[in-house]
């Protein structure tokens, strides 16, 4: 997005994440801010940038900023939904197979020289087909991930606040379920939902023991909608089969207990790396802080202030 700003305007660069003090001490002189997940846009942030007129968030996701200050100041909030959706459900996908056959633990074994040839119980992982896909959060990624348990003939249940259309369940042959149907009756449980106050930590030691013992959780969404601790917990004692995730709690930061469990798969926040995906998010973002200093509606707006 720089090359695309800075032929219209002066463009500063931070390779790092500031944090919240250094942030406020910088962004006084700025009219627009292009952020990441990484970046708090805080109110003390807002409040030192008077001529502030856009935040621009290189993600779908937004609750690194301050909604409620945003809209008292009158500042546009936007982000980059849409194009990330098909990366973020394949990331989901590499995940569930991940674990259920458990290649990364294959994987290590061929690379420390363990393996000896062939044998009928290494090893052994769990099939696909037919199974039940459990979606929780079934927005556009959400979505995604279901079409591609087609490919399986996995039953998918979906759980949000409300359901779709029916027409959008029939496309998707889709079918709603509580909270507690979705624990229950899941082989594999997809997190493709928002970090919201309802939301967080909706998966903790009393969700896991709900699960199937040969469940299988994957979180592509937000970390911090999975208790960390309750889930390594829950991988250690067997309570749950194994986990595959890309995101983290307290991101970079990983529960330790999860990097020594061999049945749960680790990955650094990759859901949209990939070169087309990542170019498609950066032109967006460019393109909405643009419209905002240009006098115009951004195309991807959070809310209208």
């Amino acid at each position: 997005p720089i090359c695309a700003l800075s032929r219209r305007y002066h463009v500063t660069w931070n390779k790092k994440p500031l944090g919240e003090t250094r942030l406020a001490a910088r962004v006084r002189p700025y009219h627009a801010l292009l952020t990441t997940l990484a970046d708090p846009i805080t109110r003390k942030v807002l409040q030192a940038a008077p001529l502030l007129q856009c935040v621009a968030n290189f993600a779908v996701g937004y609750n690194n900023i301050d909604l409620q200050a945003a809209k008292e100041k009158g500042i546009w909030v936007t982000n980059t939904p849409e194009v990330l959706t098909e990366a973020t459900a394949d990331i989901a996908w590499a995940l569930l197979l991940s674990c259920a056959r458990r290649i990364p633990e294959g994987e290590r074994m061929v690379r420390a020289g363990k393996f000896k040839g062939w044998h009928p119980l290494m090893l052994l992982g769990q099939d696909l087909t037919g199974k039940t896909l459990g979606i929780y959060g079934f927005g556009r990624i959400g979505q995604s991930v279901a079409r591609r348990g087609r490919g399986w003939n996995m039953k998918v249940l979906y759980h949000q606040r409300h359901p779709v259309s029916r027409s959008v369940e029939q496309g998707l042959q889709a079918r709603y379920a509580s909270f507690q149907q979705l624990l229950q009756r899941s082989d594999f449980i997809s997190v493709n939902a928002p970090l919201t106050t309802q939301t967080r930590h909706r998966f903790g030691t009393r969700e896991f023991l709900k699960m199937k013992r040969s469940a299988i959780f994957i979180n592509t969404a937000r970390g911090a909608i999975h208790d960390e601790k309750a889930l390594a917990h829950a991988l250690q004692k067997g309570i749950i089969h194994s986990a595959g995730l890309d995101v983290y709690e307290f991101e970079p930061r990983i529960h330790p207990q999860l990097t020594r469990l061999e049945n749960c798969t680790l990955l650094p926040h990759l859901g949209s790396a990939t070169v087309e995906t990542r170019d498609q998010m950066a032109l967006l973002a460019a393109e909405n802080i643009h419209l905002v200093l240009s006098g115009r509606k951004p195309k991807t707006p959070v809310f209208i202030p």
